[in-house]
């Protein structure tokens, strides 16, 4: 699993300039194809905020995003809509949807006209025989977030976890040997809503859920329910595997989160894609005018430096930097 990738197709922070030695789509690739040499049985999933972040807006207007497009090249099986998902036109958001080789999933995603999903609520995957369920979910605050554009996510409701999984799972019913989940929502929820370890000790019936949104990196049981993050800008993938036996049921799952730090990127995808490096980097470098003046031009009270860091004591005072801001 990867998850909030946020742009970074590939290791370069084109916002302050600099090399990463663990960002990038590009590091994953490496890992993904390893994964894929090894064992065959491989479902790739990706939990969401793919398509904001890092230069990533450049490329809105294509047919379909070069991170789509480099995903499919990579054969993800599954995407979940992630919130940054909706901070463009609902448009963009479709054709990224309709432009995915895999499944996009989510299970709480409603339309309001008609009141079914927007996307499947899950997938079901054959694989030796073994049924794999996919169950994906977003945190349900976007209508809160996309206040100021709700156009982005018209006709949409966004239900709460325990309402979405209890009648998703309540389908899935008989349908799976292996239950995975694959939820944008951190440890904890920003509205005071479920997180990850209380899904899993509500839904204990999940033998993974691969999680998304908090950026952070961890790797922990709740209960007998397997618990995972990535991180973010592909500084690890996520790896669970499920060895079922077909006689007795019985399963082992291990997890564990693979750096990609050290990993060297795919020559192929970099290759195909370098026109996004090209002009990624060619934007975050245009001259767009120049500074005649000392931004800050007092010492701030509290450190007695003047520096352009020192921005609150700016906003109090008649400052360039701040009329600049007025103006633009």
């Amino acid at each position: 699993e990867t998850s909030d990738i946020h742009g970074r197709l590939f290791s370069y922070d084109y916002a302050v300039g600099e090399q990463k030695p663990n960002n990038g789509l590009t590091r994953i690739a490496t890992l993904i194809k390893k994964q894929r040499a090894e064992n065959k049985n491989v479902v790739l999933i990706d939990s969401g905020d793919l398509l904001q972040g890092n230069s990533a807006e450049l490329f809105n207007n294509e047919p379909i995003h070069p991170l789509v497009r480099a995903e499919n090249d990579l054969k993800f099986d599954i995407r979940v809509l992630g919130n940054h998902e909706f901070n463009f036109s609902k448009d963009f958001l479709e054709k990224n949807i309709k432009g995915f080789n895999g499944g996009v999933v989510n299970t709480n995603i409603i339309k309001i006209a008609d009141n079914k999903p927007f996307v499947k609520p899950y997938v079901i995957k054959k694989i030796d025989g073994v049924r794999v369920a996919v169950v994906g979910f977003l945190v349900p605050h976007v209508p809160t977030w996309e206040a100021s554009t709700p156009e982005h996510f018209a006709g949409l409701k966004f239900l709460d976890a325990e309402e979405a999984l209890k009648k998703t799972l309540k389908e899935l019913k008989g349908k799976y040997d292996i239950l995975i989940g694959a939820f944008h929502l951190g440890r904890e929820d920003e509205k005071g809503g479920d997180g990850i370890p209380d899904l899993a000790k509500k839904f204990p019936q999940f033998d993974i859920i691969f999680a998304g949104h908090e950026h952070a990196v961890y790797n922990t049981k709740v209960g007998k329910v397997h618990t995972i993050e990535p991180g973010a800008y592909g500084a690890y993938l996520a790896k669970g595997v499920v060895v079922f036996d077909t006689k007795t049921k019985k399963k082992t799952i291990t997890t564990e989160n693979l750096p990609t730090k050290g990993v060297p990127e795919d020559e192929e995808l970099a290759k195909k894609y370098e026109y996004v490096d090209k002009k990624s980097k060619e934007y975050a470098n245009e001259v767009v005018g120049e500074v005649t003046k000392t931004f800050i031009d007092r010492p701030d009270f509290i450190t007695g430096e003047e520096k352009i860091t020192t921005m609150p004591t700016a906003a109090l005072q008649e400052t360039p930097v701040i009329e600049l801001i007025n103006k633009v």
